[in-house]
This record gives structure tokens, C-alpha cells and sequence, in this order.
């Protein structure tokens, strides 16, 4: 295999000159089918960058969506929509209506989580069916839950009997978010030897086995303290704007 090369698509750009988060590049294959690849960024500049192997055919496009119960009053409303919605990473929930919410206060599973990172992936099988005992063959999660376990991604939670479960359908926290991402960048390739001092009001509650993650998470930026309290919250759970804008800071982390 070829490695990745790292590729920049200028893109025009109207007066405004703020970058568009929610232009995204898509794969276009022999057949003209057109896949979003979504594990790529955009500049300061607006420009588009996405890492690329061997030949591939592709069509840069504003893909973002537009979320009717996302006003402006949202601290998400933007960018973090555009990214999210654009590709794919935080999806709209489907209303009975028809049309599709945002839900950024919403709730985020760990099953939902994982399959996040699945997604960045492109769904790729895992080689073997083993899974933690508790997940069900027909979850919406695990495929993905199948292949963050064979990766290393996905550990369980410990159980009294020694045992470990997914528990898929629990809020997945930030400190949990943090040691998933962690285990992701390793996974990619990616330098995951930044710490920094977790000096925030509530440093003290971050659970023993997150505290290297989180620090690792700190130091990149991808958490920042609570913007009225200064602190970091990690055994809260995370919600779905939350996850979305750990998300697009990691997916910029890539290219930095």
C-alpha cells in the first residue's frame, strides 16, 4: 500500500472570507458513485485538506445540512454544524415528520460514539465476530463495536465478576470520549505523546484510568474548560454538539 499523501483543494471563496466548514471532499468511483470522505478539513484559508492513497477521482462540495432547531442562540450553530452534518460525523435524528433535528443537547451513547468513529473509517469489517457479551447481534452498534474491540479502540467496562461489558446504551462521558480518541489517534498513526497539566477546578475527578487521556486531550486542545466555570466536567455525559465539536478539533488535529 502507498502511504496516505496529504492533499490541499483550493476552493474559491465569496467575500466573506470565512472559511465554509461544511465543504466537504467526496470520492467519485468508476461507476460515478460519490462516497464523502470524512476525515477531511478545512483551512483557515477555506481550502479543502484530506489525506489521499494512490489515484483518486474527486468532487469538493458544500455538503452541510440545514438543522431547523438549530438557531443562532445555539453555541453550536455554525461551524459545528456544518462540519458534523457535512460529514456525516453527528447525523441528524429523524423526526416522525419526516424532517431531520440536530439535537446538539441530545444525549450521546457509547454505542453512538463508537459508531462515530466507525464511520470516520468508512465502516470497515472486522475480521472476526467476537464482541463483548452484552452486545446484541442486531444493535445499530455492533459492527462498529466489533471492530473498535479487534483495534484496540474499545476495551469494556470492567465487571465485579471479571467480565467486561460495552454497555452501549450508557452516556458515553467526556473522560471516556478522551480515552476512545486517544486509542483512535494511536490507531491512525498519530503522535499521541503531548500531555499537559489537567489543572482545572475539577481535575480531581478525572477516574484513574482516563487521567493520561485526558491529558493527552487537554494538551491538543480538544477539551477546554467550561466557559463560566472553568472546569472540565469528565465524568458528565457528553452531548451530541459536544461530541460534534471533539470531533471536528480531532479531524483538524490530523492535519496541524
Amino acid at each position: 500500500d502507498k502511504a496516505p499523501v496529504q492533499v490541499t483543494v483550493p476552493v474559491s471563496k465569496g467575500d466573506d472570507s470565512e472559511p465554509n466548514y461544511g465543504v466537504v471532499v467526496f470520492a467519485v468511483d468508476e461507476d460515478g458513485n460519490e462516497t464523502v470522505i470524512p476525515k477531511c478539513t478545512v483551512d483557515d484559508d477555506g481550502n479543502v485538506v484530506f489525506e489521499a492513497t494512490g489515484n483518486v477521482v474527486i468532487k469538493v462540495v458544500d455538503n452541510a445540512k440545514d438543522m431547523p432547531d438549530v438557531t443562532d442562540a445555539d453555541w453550536f450553530a455554525g461551524d459545528v454544524v456544518d462540519f458534523a452534518t457535512a460529514r456525516g460525523t453527528v447525523n441528524g435524528v429523524d423526526m416522525p415528520d419526516g424532517t431531520k433535528e440536530f439535537q446538539g443537547y441530545g444525549r450521546t451513547s457509547r454505542g453512538m460514539f463508537v459508531a462515530m468513529l466507525h464511520n470516520l473509517e468508512m465502516n470497515p469489517e472486522a475480521a472476526s465476530e467476537d464482541s463483548l457479551a452484552d452486545v446484541p447481534e442486531n444493535a445499530y452498534y455492533a459492527d462498529a463495536a466489533a471492530w473498535a474491540l479487534e483495534e484496540g479502540i474499545l476495551s469494556g467496562v470492567d465487571m465485579p465478576d471479571g467480565s467486561k461489558q460495552f454497555q452501549g446504551g450508557a452516556d458515553v462521558t467526556r473522560e471516556q470520549v478522551a480515552v476512545f480518541l486517544m486509542r483512535y489517534a494511536q490507531y491512525l498513526g498519530m503522535d499521541v505523546s503531548a500531555r499537559a497539566e489537567i489543572d482545572f477546578p475539577d481535575a480531581s475527578e478525572v477516574s484513574p484510568y482516563a487521567k493520561d487521556a485526558m491529558s493527552w486531550a487537554v494538551a491538543n486542545g480538544l477539551f477546554t474548560g467550561d466557559d463560566v466555570t472553568g472546569e472540565l466536567n469528565p465524568t458528565d455525559g457528553a452531548a451530541r454538539a459536544e461530541v460534534a465539536t471533539v470531533l471536528m478539533r480531532f479531524i483538524n488535529l490530523m492535519y496541524a
